[in-house]
């Protein structure tokens, strides 16, 4: 292929010229094989431009090749990927992702992730009053194969599925609300688009006009302002106008020489503007399906259009390409402002055109209209989570994470993030509130423990603790004292109150202690390590008991700890839970799974010492001590790392990766759930003219953490008060 010869050409060649000449091979080459590159060869080749979808590139070459961080996606994100609009009530901002993330559009802070395990969310659309959510979702490979794709709708304020339609064999591309919120639409790669009933979920028509063509795929779909028809743009070149009375269609609108990736009516219904691979837009009559003008993007190297939307009062329109918005005016077409950044996706206005949101594969970002100043950027954090624990009154959560340095505490009852301490230089394994509620200890990769005022957040001791990362740390029931394990191979005993070195516990062993806590009593310490549980005198420091049973224990121990009353040691070997005598090392009891079929890890009594709590293939078990059956099971969606009880054993807090839930012990409901992990950075900020108590407490302490860097003026709810108040970031 000639496309293949011209490639070689750019080998080795890093300029900006040749990532734009890759660009446009690879995606020339990519339509003509429905976007598989299986054995082609892009070595040596700088493709930081291109994205590639890993499950369509086996046996690809790309040694020594040139790629970015978002080069290689996990699944197919063709349709709305980070494709970010807001709310009705310009209130959020809504982007999907394989998942949908909703965020406050004020401050930038997350409210709501919607998705599960098995679902990859491709598309969602609010509904005309904002009340609901639809979302396209389909089912990842090895789950519900009879069924490929359904469509969920949720109440937008609690986040819930209200209704599901499960109508669909094939997978599906986008969803739309018409305009009076009565009828959904939905396309799918076979080129038929489906209107539903959306109070009933009844099919009311199954349109097909894009199957003629052996690049069926529709992109998206449109109503119309009256809700009278829809446009449907796809692969194969055209757009079609439908009937939404008859379902029949009216009109095909061809002149676009590359895939359509878009079409939509303008706010008075009388045009239709188009944007296209073929690095064009379209302005159309929508009556007459009459061609009325075509833009050509700035610099046709950088490849197709991928999203054009008009503004609320159709006097402008954005376009996206490459590396740039552009704002243009409608009628002439002339460019009368440039947004740059990366690869920008998508980008629409908010609902009284101040504001335009753009998305890319790195961020979501707000945008003035007619200025172009960037006023808010959410960036999506790389990072994982590491540890999340209840307060000692259980009123507040903290959480660590494996890579950013910072401590996060958060309410328990809202979820609201009440404080950030910062202070490590790497992240942290793991962080606990002293037993009298007074300080706060962490442990971190930077090889330190660092002790807090819990009143004052303040940091009051750092302590060079040891020569590797810090494991765990916990404090003694009276919180004078604080024991840490490292990987240095070391248990090491510290005086809270001056940070001085008691004890430092040797073992025979060379290997690392995984955790190190205290006896209820504080007369001992209990540390665990591969097969073996050590218990040592805290006062001493010498090591008073070995726990090894190599004909009981499978491998590894994966958690270990006291029993409320000190009497007992659980333990888990991965499969199955053990109960030790504390006095004397019998083992009392044995249960679980005797087969190596399901995981146990991380044993957690209740307060009252009747229940053993671990977190398994199937989620939470709460199992029963004295019968060691299981009660209760649930989150067994989630991919679980922690679970801690909180002081009454009402709640148990467990955090995954990404998210911390909070789940009621007695029954498995999910009570709340906090996602800590994207961030927001705030660029210059300007929240002149934002009634005071459209802004809480909590949004303002969000705004200042995360980098507001200006002055903010924030009028008075009092419209006739001429006294400004300046809030300081």
């Amino acid at each position: 292929m000639i496309l293949r010869e011209y490639l070689n050409n750019f080998k080795n060649d890093f300029s900006e010229q040749a990532q734009i000449g890759v660009y446009n091979c690879l995606n020339i080459i990519s339509n003509a094989r429905n976007g598989k590159m299986s054995g082609e060869d892009f070595s040596e080749l700088d493709l930081r431009k291109c994205t590639f979808v890993k499950k369509n590139n086996s046996n690809t070459n790309f040694s020594n090749a040139y790629v970015s961080r978002s080069s290689f996606l996990h699944e197919d994100h063709r349709y709305d990927m980070e494709r970010p609009i807001y709310s009705p009530d310009g209130r959020s901002v809504l982007s999907v992702s394989s998942e949908i993330k909703i965020f406050d559009s004020v401050t930038g802070s997350l409210v709501k992730v919607i998705g599960d395990d098995y679902e990859t969310v491709k598309s969602a659309h609010y509904s005309p009053d904002g009340k609901y959510i639809v979302a396209a979702i389909n089912f990842r490979p090895g789950y519900y194969s009879s069924q490929k794709g359904i469509i969920k709708i949720f109440d937008s304020s609690i986040f819930r599925v209200i209704r599901t339609i499960e109508a669909h064999s094939e997978s599906i591309g986008c969803v739309r609300y018409n305009h009076n919120g009565k009828r959904i639409a939905s396309c799918l790669p076979d080129g038929t688009i489906k209107i539903w009933d959306s109070n009933s979920g009844d099919l009311i028509f199954s349109l097909k006009g894009h199957v003629d063509s052996h690049w069926t795929d529709v992109y998206n779909i449109n109503f119309s302002p009256d809700s009278k028809y829809i446009v449907s743009a796809a692969r194969d070149t055209t757009i079609k106008i439908w009937d939404c009375e008859t379902g029949e269609p009216i009109r095909t609108l061809n002149d676009h020489t590359g895939s359509v990736n878009k079409a939509i009516f303008s706010p008075d219904g009388k045009s239709i503007v188009s944007a296209s691979w073929d690095g064009t837009i379209k302005i159309w009559e929508a009556k007459s399906g009459e061609l009325v003008r075509t833009f050509e993007v700035t610099d046709k190297r950088i490849g197709g259009v991928r999203d054009v939307n008009y503004s609320p009062d159709g006097n402008h329109i954005i376009t996206v390409a490459g590396d740039s918005i552009m704002v243009r005016e409608s009628d002439t077409g002339n460019t009368v402002r440039i947004l740059e950044g990366h690869n920008f996706r998508a980008a629409s206005y908010s609902p009284d055109g101040k504001c335009i949101v753009s998305g890319s594969q790195d961020a979501i970002t707000i945008w003035e209209s007619n200025t172009g100043r960037l006023i808010l950027a959410l960036e999506e954090c790389r990072d994982l989570l590491s540890s999340a624990n209840f307060s000692t009154e259980s009123d507040y959560v903290i959480s660590t994470s494996l890579f950013e340095g910072n401590i996060k505490i958060w309410r328990s009852d809202t979820g609201q993030l009440a404080h950030i301490l910062e202070g490590h230089s790497e992240g942290v394994d793991g962080a606990k509130f002293s037993p009298d509620g007074r300080y706060i200890v962490s442990g971190s990769r930077d090889n330190t423990i660092k002790i807090w005022d819990s009143a004052t957040f303040v940091l009051t001791r750092s302590i060079e603790a040891h020569s590797d990362s810090v494991s765990s740390v916990n404090y003694s029931p009276d919180s004078s004292f604080i024991v840490s394990s490292s990987f240095d191979d070391t248990i090491k005993v510290w005086e809270s109150r001056t940070g001085k070195l008691i004890h430092t516990l040797i073992c025979s062993v060379d290997t690392t202690h995984h955790s190190a806590m205290y006896s209820p009593d504080g007369k001992y310490i209990l540390s665990y390590q591969n097969e073996e549980i050590l218990i040592w005198d805290s006062i001493t420091g010498k090591l008073v008991h070995a726990f090894v049973d190599h004909e009981e224990i499978w491998g590894l121990l994966y958690g270990a700890m006291y029993s409320p009353d000190g009497k007992y040691i659980v333990a888990t070997d991965n499969y199955r839970i053990f109960i030790w005598e504390k006095a004397t090392g019998t083992l009392v009891r044995r249960f679980g799974d005797d087969d190596k079929e399901d995981h146990e890890e991380h044993p957690t009594y209740s307060p009252d010492g009747k229940y053993i709590a671990t977190i398994s293939d199937g989620g939470v078990r709460i199992w029963d001590c004295a019968k060691g059956k299981i009660i209760r099971t649930f989150g067994n969606s989630e991919s679980l790392s922690n679970l801690n009880f909180s002081h009454d054993g009402h709640f148990i807090v467990t955090n995954s990766s990404e998210k911390i839930m909070i789940w009621e012990s007695k029954t498995g409901r999910l009570s709340l759930t906090i996602h800590p992990l994207p961030f927001t950075k705030v660029l210059g900020a300007n929240l002149t003219g934002i009634k005071h108590d459209d802004l809480t407490e909590n949004d303002l302490l969000v705004l200042k953490q995360n980098g507001a860097i200006m002055d903010c003026e924030i009028l008075p709810t009092d419209p006739d008060s001429r006294t400004k108040k300046k809030q300081k970031r």
